[in-house]
């Protein structure tokens, strides 16, 4: 079956299934683009930023290869040679190298000089604790009640704010 050719262009089978399977990931190449992009919370800052690139990236090549897919499957002029659909997945597959190579390599040793940049800056000054004021040992004589205040609500929000303390 694959060494069949289609009756109406010639082109045999397998590299139409090829042409189809390349169009079909170009489809999930911009999806999972769109998706990184846009729609990917994440929250650490570098990674955010690093794969918020890497989706514009993927929508960039899976927007052209969805062009170059759809002009080579409908045999559209110089776009139905299948060369543009392989061309452009070699190019997708160098971009996954470079991302792995990010990943593996960069990306380490972007966390490690953000880290050092954080301990190596000045730390904020840490606020004193408020001293709370120690009540003096209790006299040897007892002492009488406290005056009844001389307007009754005012005194006694005074009161509560002095056993409060």
């Amino acid at each position: 079956m694959l060494n069949q050719t289609e009756p109406a262009t010639g082109t045999p089978v397998a590299v139409l299934i090829l042409q189809w399977v390349l169009f079909l990931l170009q489809i999930g190449l911009l999806l999972g683009g769109i998706y990184l992009a846009f729609m990917r919370k994440d929250t650490k800052p570098l990674r955010r930023d690093l794969v918020r690139r890497f989706g514009y990236y993927a929508i960039a090549l899976g927007g052209l290869g969805l062009l170059l897919g759809a002009a080579t499957i409908s045999n559209t002029g110089v776009f139905a040679s299948p060369f543009w659909l392989y061309g452009l997945a070699v190019i997708e597959l160098g971009v996954a190298g470079y991302a792995a190579y990010v990943a593996r390599v960069q990306y380490p040793q972007m966390m490690s000089a953000t880290a050092a940049s954080r301990s190596s800056s000045p730390a904020r000054p840490k606020p004193t604790p408020a001293v709370k004021k120690v009540a003096p040992s209790a006299p040897s004589e007892p002492t009488s009640p406290p005056e009844p205040p001389r307007t009754a609500r005012r005194g006694a929000r005074r009161d509560r704010k002095r056993k409060s303390r």
